[in-house]
């Protein structure tokens, strides 16, 4: 198991490998239409929508401070790095990885759109 130390250098680099995502896909607004966008991306951003709509009836997240969605991608990495690291892997563990990484790309993504509606 990480240490807390661990999953915030971990955090971090995520970070910094966010931002250099959002700089190289740009802003979705420049795209003239999705047939521009990779199909990989389109797939991934599916499959978090399915996560998301699976949750509206929760409250969401825009009023949650950034503080606390960062504890909680924090959980996910870790919750994410066990199904991948944790006691061996197989097709089920695969499966439960791919869904750790939806929920951790979401709450990247909660995060994301806090800040830019700070920002604006």
């Amino acid at each position: 198991m990480k240490t807390i130390e661990e999953l915030y250098e971990d955090a971090n680099k995520i970070s910094l490998e966010l931002n250099e995502f959002s700089l190289h896909l740009g802003n979705l607004n420049d795209c003239n239409n999705f047939g521009e966008l990779r199909q990989e991306l389109v797939l991934f951003a599916n499959e978090m929508e399915k996560v998301l709509s699976a949750n509206d009836d929760k409250k969401g997240w825009k009023n949650i401070p950034v503080s606390e969605l960062f504890k909680k991608l924090i959980e996910e990495i870790g919750e994410l790095g066990h199904e991948l690291y944790g006691d061996g892997v197989n097709n089920d563990d695969i499966e439960d990885a791919m869904k750790e990484a939806l929920d951790v790309a979401n709450m990247a993504m909660m995060i994301y759109d806090n800040l830019r509606r700070e920002l604006n």
